[in-house]
């Protein structure tokens, strides 16, 4: 991490990269973790390697989070996260494969926790709420339409990375700030991840 940060304050032309590259990784840290078949067993590792992406973020682009920002970034993430997190829970309940869902909804959340906080520390902005929420769904749904071709069993970890690192691409797909249709997000309409 300290050389990462090192090569975006030298190069701030690499910061999107640099940034690209922690969102996807930890995305997929995170849809491991939804793996977890216990509900609520992953409810404090999600939020430690959410607020530490954010953490990552905030060091990429040279912002230094004040207590005030955190407040903002809490309240803005806050109601949408937790009804997630609680959807999440519960399709470990029942229903489709429920790591099928778990996985999806937790590395959408955190791509989206990502996104919004890139384009954040970008253009000083708070994406709308609404975006962000169709930004989501939109990603929840191509990662659960790419984990639920793996089976109905529970796959190994390392099938689940295989499988994420095809719907994740090493570049970063085009997110600008406000999308052309207000009805569909851009990523919705980008290139399948």
């Amino acid at each position: 991490p300290k050389l990462l940060l090192k090569v975006a304050e030298t190069l701030p032309t690499l910061r999107r990269k640099l940034a690209w590259q922690a969102i996807r990784r930890t995305a997929m840290l995170s849809a491991l973790v939804g793996l977890s078949p216990l509900p609520l067993m992953d409810v404090i590792p999600l939020t430690l390697l959410q607020g530490n992406l954010v953490m990552t973020l905030s060091q990429i682009y040279g912002n230094k989070l004040s207590a005030k920002s955190m407040l903002e970034l809490a309240s803005t993430f806050g109601a949408g996260w937790m009804a997630r997190l609680l959807f999440q829970e519960l399709t470990k309940l029942a229903g489709m494969p429920g790591w099928v869902l778990s996985a999806s909804v937790a590395a959408s959340a955190t791509l989206t926790i990502g996104f919004t906080a890139l384009s954040w520390f970008e253009t000083g902005v708070m994406p709308d709420k609404k975006e962000m929420e169709q930004q989501a769904q939109g990603l929840q749904q191509r990662i659960k339409d790419g984990l639920i071709r793996l089976g109905k069993s529970k796959p190994s970890k390392k099938r689940v990375t295989e499988e994420l690192e095809k719907l994740l691409p090493e570049t970063m797909p085009v997110v600008p700030a406000v999308p052309a249709d207000p009805t569909v997000s851009d990523l919705q309409k980008s290139p399948p991840l």
